[in-house]
């Protein structure tokens, strides 16, 4: 929970340095155009890995699809090694600061995710199952060094509805039981590297009139 705090404390910072920010030049102020994608990447304090594909659909609107995924192996001497992995996936989109010009780029940040996830409890070979559904919402910040590359976060609050079921095939058993949850959250700092879109680095050019 501190660290939710402190991370939503540090991401607020820079949304309060976002507005002199955009008085800058450079190329980062027009990062942000029509028909640019990116690739995303993250690695979850949790362990696993995040990646993501982007689309511009205007200079304002950010759509993409993200992709996380967890494997977690514990070895321990007594029993045999258990494993817990899972697979979170779904549509999110950000819609920037209409004031958005300089290297520090603040966002309204919003997403649907289906969720699924793995976990050998041991114990006789019980297998625990979840199935999940969730919806977010929040605020984040992306900070370009270039116009290529950007380091970016978010934090807000989720709800999210969960079906977990226990089974073990060697005792015949089976139980199951449902969730409703909100909770904050906050997502890794995570690259983006852009690419395509216009060529905003060539000048049209000048007809030159000659004596």
């Amino acid at each position: 929970m501190r660290r939710s705090i402190a991370t939503a404390v540090s991401l607020f910072g820079l949304l309060a340095l976002a507005a002199p920010a955009r008085a800058q030049d450079g190329a980062p102020a027009d990062a942000l155009q029509e028909g640019r994608r990116s690739l995303t990447f993250s690695v979850p304090s949790g362990g696993g890995a995040s990646f993501g594909f982007w689309t511009m659909r205007s200079p304002r609107t950010n759509l993409g699809i993200d992709v996380n995924l967890s494997l977690r192996r514990n070895e321990d001497s007594d029993e045999d090694a258990l494993t817990d992995w899972g697979i979170t996936a779904g549509p999110a989109i950000k819609r920037y600061f209409p004031w958005t010009s300089g290297p520090v780029a603040p966002f309204f940040y919003g997403g649907v995710n289906l969720s699924w996830r793995s976990n050998d409890l041991g114990g006789g070979g019980t297998v625990e199952r979840t199935l999940g559904l969730g919806l977010s919402g929040g605020v984040g910040v992306e900070w370009f060094p270039t116009r290529q590359i950007s380091i970016g976060g978010y934090t807000g609050l989720h709800a999210g509805y969960s079906r977990e079921t226990q089974e073990n095939e060697a005792l015949d058993l089976e139980a199951s039981r449902s969730a409703f949850n909100l909770n904050t959250f906050r997502s890794s700092l995570t690259l983006h590297i852009y690419f395509g879109g216009p060529d905003v680095t060539r000048r049209p050019d000048v007809a030159v009139e000659r004596p």
